[in-house]
């Protein structure tokens, strides 16, 4: 007679004691102290054992022979099926319930990743930047600790490490970044049914650093260098200036977004570095108006391109199109030649971005109305243009004087 101790463990297949291939799983058959009998999946992935739920069968003394065989084989499909359950969410790359509980930072930030990789726009550069701060900042320091125990105290030495780092010293920027990126992570992590102390949620992010104003052109600024810098840098830097766009942005601006008749430029598209045709920030593209300073440059611009290729340009051509090369001229070129135009100017040193920069200063110089900066700056949210406000002289005259005008109006019908 076997004993029930010797019926543990006993592994059957779909096919009675038959293996199934790899990677499909098995179907134990497990018999308890008592003769109870349940059947229970597991796979095997990566070295690691995961077990499915398991579903009961009873005590076969209990049933007669007959129906006993109809009991034993529905807990049987019933483990294979919960089993195929398993190994469709380990192909997903999630984790199953029963890991969810014992689930480690690095275990949800793998899930988290493919998560945030299938939801992004491919040639958005936003995955690359939350991946590089979770490799490099959050993993090699938090990645074995438990979800269920990442609290306050664990966010404030992890904060202190990154700080006092011996070889490689996070800067202030840098910590709080990867920890607006964590932060996303767990409330995320919450969302899918993971134990997430509410500790750590409710932690204020460390404060921002107190830092200088980044470089900007003044309208003084800007006409020194308009008048030391040849052509084709003078309209470049005339196009990033009065439409107060990215860099890319104007790389990557076409003739048939050069729209004349409405006095606007659309700046839906940029080139990345390594000239790359892709989609802005999300929400920051759109329609932007330019004076009529800026449509005159282009038009004597275009007819020496036009010149240059010896035909027509087309709605598809880049506007700062190098003919003599057939492509835009690389990052590294205008950097180096604005480097130099500066210097020719006596201005100090400034990076391409501080078009934009000072663009959004005067403007926040003239206009009182945040909104209309925010409209022209396509920035996705008011805090990031309040940035750029400066007190207005005579702005709360003027917002008075049209108030009482509003009035009278009212008042005379």
């Amino acid at each position: 007679m076997v004993s029930s101790c010797a019926k543990i463990g006993a592994v059957v297949g779909r096919t009675g004691g038959q293996h199934n291939r790899p990677g499909t799983g098995n179907v134990q058959r497990l018999v308890d102290r008592r003769g109870y009998v349940s059947y229970r999946g597991r796979v095997t992935r990566d070295g690691r054992t995961y077990y499915a739920r398991a579903a009961g069968a009873g005590i076969p003394d209990r049933f007669n022979r007959r129906a006993w065989q109809v009991a034993e084989r529905q807990a049987r499909d019933a483990a294979r099926a919960a089993l195929d359950d398993l190994i469709r969410d380990l192909d997903r790359e999630r984790l199953v319930e029963a890991d969810k509980r014992r689930a480690t930072l690095d275990d949800w930030l793998a899930v988290w990743k493919a998560l945030r990789r299938d939801a992004m726009r491919p040639d958005t550069p936003s995955y690359a930047m939350y991946a590089r701060a979770v490799d490099l900042h959050v993993v090699p320091f938090l990645g074995g600790v438990r979800l269920a125990q990442l609290g306050p105290t664990a966010i404030l030495r992890w904060r202190r490490e990154l700080a006092e780092h011996p070889t490689e010293p996070r800067s202030r920027s840098t910590i709080r970044y990867a920890e607006r990126v964590l932060r996303t992570a767990l409330r995320e992590a919450k969302v899918h049914g993971y134990p997430v102390v509410e500790g750590a949620l409710a932690m204020r992010t460390m404060p921002e650093p107190e830092r200088d104003p980044p470089p900007s052109l003044s309208p003084a600024q800007f006409a020194r260098l308009l008048r030391v810098s040849p052509e084709p840098r003078r309209t470049f830097y005339l196009t990033a200036y009065h439409a107060a766009c990215r860099f890319g942005e104007a790389r990557g601006l076409q003739w048939g977004r050069v729209l004349a008749t409405s006095a606007q430029l659309d700046l839906s598209w940029q080139l990345d570095p390594r000239n790359r045709l892709r989609r802005p920030k999300m929400g920051s593209a759109g329609l932007v108006d330019v004076p009529q300073v800026l449509l005159d440059a282009l038009g004597a611009h275009r007819r020496r391109q036009e010149a240059a290729l010896g035909r027509p340009v087309g709605p598809d051509d880049f506007v700062f199109l190098d003919p003599s090369a057939g492509h835009v001229r690389p990052w590294a070129w205008w950097r180096r030649h604005l480097r130099d135009d500066l210097a020719a100017a006596g201005l100090p040193d400034a990076g391409l971005h501080a078009f934009r920069h000072g663009a959004g200063w005067a403007m926040a110089e003239v206009e009182p109305n945040p909104l209309r900066i925010q409209e022209r700056m396509r920035h996705r949210d008011l805090k990031t243009t309040q940035r750029y406000l400066r007190p207005v002289p005579g702005a709360g005259q003027e917002t008075a004087r049209r108030v009482a005008e509003r009035v009278e109006r009212a008042e005379s019908g």
